[in-house]
């Protein structure tokens, strides 16, 4: 069966288990199971230093695209402008803010206003266990918005590979049942009462 992440362990009731998802609800530590939910959002300033990053994005992806990687691990991005690949146009992306690269979301419990972090990408998921973070990417506080105007019953389905062995084996890692049931690849955050999803994030 496919393990709940284990940060979220103790708030976790679990639902059921389908294929390589697992689906549980919410419960705060005080027996509540409504939350307000919150969704990280980038400041005037943050969208400012955003902007040229996401520009030169969508300017890539505007065309047919490719990626080459020089012997150094230097990698140059280049625009496909004929059908035989042989003409094209390499487009220089700026370094990407630490802020553009953060996808949180948090909830508060309604009831005594304790508040859980229920996904941050630099720490949970697939990417979030496996790829190295700065120092200054860690220690990147975002701002959040609240995601519903009222508290809501809060239901989670993760995505994994069905066992620790088939993880290992599948990833060449060699990680322990905690570290795989935080390396999920998918995970999906729904208002349970109205079935309506909240936000979803593929971490792999």
């Amino acid at each position: 069966m496919i393990p709940i992440p284990d940060y979220l362990n103790n708030i976790a009731e679990f639902e059921k288990s389908t294929g390589n998802w697992v689906t549980f609800s919410l419960r705060c530590s005080c027996g509540c199971r409504t939350f307000l939910v919150y969704e990280n959002c980038l400041t005037q300033e943050e969208q400012r230093l955003t902007a040229p990053y996401w520009d030169a994005l969508r300017s890539l992806c505007a065309y047919p695209s490719t990626m080459t990687v020089d012997g150094d691990g230097t990698r140059h991005y280049w625009r496909i402008l004929s059908r035989d690949g042989l003409e094209r146009e390499e487009v220089i992306l700026p370094p990407e803010p630490v802020c553009a690269c953060v996808s949180t979301v948090k909830v508060g419990c309604s009831a005594c206003g304790r508040e859980y972090m229920v996904f941050d990408s630099r720490l949970h998921g697939y990417d979030g266990m496996t790829s190295e973070k700065s120092k200054e990417e860690l220690e990147y506080q975002p701002q959040f918005r609240q995601k519903c105007r009222a508290p809501v019953a809060i239901r989670i389905k993760v995505e994994n590979d069905g066992s620790l062995e088939e993880f290992n084996a599948n990833t060449s890692l060699n990680f322990d049942e905690k570290a795989y049931s935080n390396a999920f690849s998918w995970i999906a955050i729904y208002n349970r009462d109205k079935k309506r999803k909240l936000f979803e994030f593929e971490t792999a």
